[in-house]
């Protein structure tokens, strides 16, 4: 979907927010990179890694967790935007499920079978293998358990952030996210006044969860067209933001970049402050790039990155792990950076394999078979028009979608115009123009070949004028066409 023009039409497949994807691809990145770090360190007798003696930038890497979490809950809003019901909220969790879990699943065995070669096999608490299937830490009692594949505490607050968008799709305010992100900021605030001692009340009102609400209100900015009104403003905030980042390097950020200290609660509001905020406003900045409509080499490996973002997130431990066990067994040479690199190489390549045979299949078959059994649509209230008739009920069909992820992971669908080979047919919702009646419609001066109307693609409204946003009600339209399925992440963060 391209921020100029989101209006459905013959074109809609080429309507995208490459920017997203290319945000998620970093995101990923910055995490292997950091935990490329962490492996070279944990070997000195390949010597010191310069990477990791420049400032702080060893473990700042891990900001991609929350650059994960803000476009998470940008990509929620935008893809249950239409949706409401019951059934909707339903089939929305179970496809996030479908989405996010099979593709963990199957990471967290290939590691445990890896241990079994390489290392002593990992410890497998119940509560671990049930927060590795559930995600929301229901059962936990004194702390969060990590699954075999500790990573997986990211997708656990995307989640719990799920449960609260199917919430509101339950209640019919799919709409009104502004809503869910008050409702969180209140929640936070009351479990930093009253301490609660239930785990999982001290899990909801982690501050960590606030990175989504701010992913909300990008969201609200950009349906408003605010970023091209005001564009400026949001360069110089951005601009802000990244010097604000740059100088996190220099001069640390405690241990905000700890994932124990985020779980536990104790340095997850400085994180937000840190962390969360300034890449609200880069996210912003940097949103509108990409619509000058050239494709560069750079731009489509961008993109590619950004695709296979959840996969690089989830194998790259693996990898680490088998590298790992060979580095143990290296001779002593000073070669801590170009372990670093060539860890951060190898995890991409493996992530590019998982996303091509496993993680898009997978997804290709959620998509075949929600689409074989769509959703309820919901109706809105007919609307007047500047013609004497009024239109018919317009009928959307909700969807539930992916995500760190992440998101990401659009989801997929949303953000890279992407679907599969079918595409299910549309159903005829208005009944043809009576034979007796003449083509002219009341209104429109009885000119003949005029559009009936109720016609299912009338539309009244002034297109958008070139290198402007179209209006709320136009991007929710092309969200409309291009989504078929379906937040990251990463993925959410993934």
């Amino acid at each position: 979907m391209e921020l100029r023009d989101a209006r459905p039409g013959p074109s809609t497949s080429r309507q995208r927010l490459d920017s997203i994807q290319m945000m998620r691809g970093v995101a990923a990145l910055l995490v292997v990179v950091t935990h490329a770090v962490d492996l070279a360190e944990a070997h000195p007798h390949l010597g010191v890694s310069r990477i990791a003696g420049l400032g702080h930038l060893g473990n700042f890497g891990a900001i991609g967790v929350d650059l994960f979490f803000v476009i998470s809950g940008f990509v929620m809003a935008l893809s249950v935007a239409n949706a409401a019901g019951a059934p909707a909220a339903g089939r929305f969790l179970v496809l996030r499920w479908a989405r996010v879990a099979p593709p963990f699943l199957i990471a967290c065995a290939v590691l445990i079978c890896l241990h079994a070669f390489v290392g002593p096999p990992p410890a497998l608490p119940w509560r671990a293998a049930a927060n590795a299937v559930v995600f929301v830490p229901v059962l936990d009692r004194w702390g969060y358990t990590l699954p075999v594949l500790d990573v997986g505490w990211t997708l656990s607050f995307e989640f719990t952030f799920y449960l609260g968008v199917a919430a509101m799709v339950l209640l019919g305010l799919s709409r009104r996210l502004w809503l869910l992100a008050a409702g969180m900021t209140a929640l936070v605030g009351l479990g930093a006044v009253l301490r609660p001692g239930t785990f999982l009340l001290a899990w909801v009102s982690n501050p960590i969860v606030l990175e989504f609400a701010l992913g909300i209100v990008a969201y609200l900015v950009w349906e408003r067209g605010l970023l091209t009104r005001v564009r400026p403003l949001w360069w110089t905030l951005g601009g802000a933001a990244a010097a604000v980042l740059a100088a996190q390097v220099v001069v640390g950020y405690h241990d905000v970049s700890e994932a124990r200290t985020v779980l536990d609660g104790s340095t997850s509001a400085l994180r937000v402050l840190l962390w969360g905020v300034p890449l609200f406003f880069l996210f912003l900045a940097l949103l509108p790039l990409g619509q000058d409509g050239r494709d560069s080499r750079l731009g489509r490996a961008a993109r590619s990155l950004g695709d296979s973002s959840y996969s690089l997130y989830l194998v790259h431990i693996p990898v680490f792990v088998v590298l790992g066990a060979v580095l143990t067994r290296s001779p002593a040479l000073p070669v801590a950076d170009l372990v670093v690199v060539v860890a951060v190489v190898l995890a991409v390549a493996a992530g590019t394999v998982f996303h091509h045979w496993v993680e898009a299949p997978i997804n290709d078959y959620v998509r075949r078979v929600s689409t074989r059994h769509p959703a309820p649509a919901r109706t809105a209230a007919p609307r007047e028009t500047t013609t004497s008739a009024t239109r018919a009920p317009a009928t959307r069909a909700p969807e539930a979608v992916r995500g760190p992820e992440p998101a990401a992971h659009t989801e997929r669908a949303v953000l890279s115009g992407r679907h599969g080979d079918r595409r299910p047919p549309v159903p005829r919702l208005v009944p043809p123009v009576p034979p007796s009646r003449p083509r002219g419609v009341a209104g429109t001066g009885g000119r003949q070949g005029a559009r009936h109307p109720l016609h299912p693609h009338a539309d009244h409204r002034r297109p958008a004028a070139p290198g402007r946003l179209a209006s709320a009600a136009d991007q929710r339209s092309a969200a409309d066409a291009a989504r078929d399925v379906q937040p990251t992440g990463v993925g959410g963060p993934r």
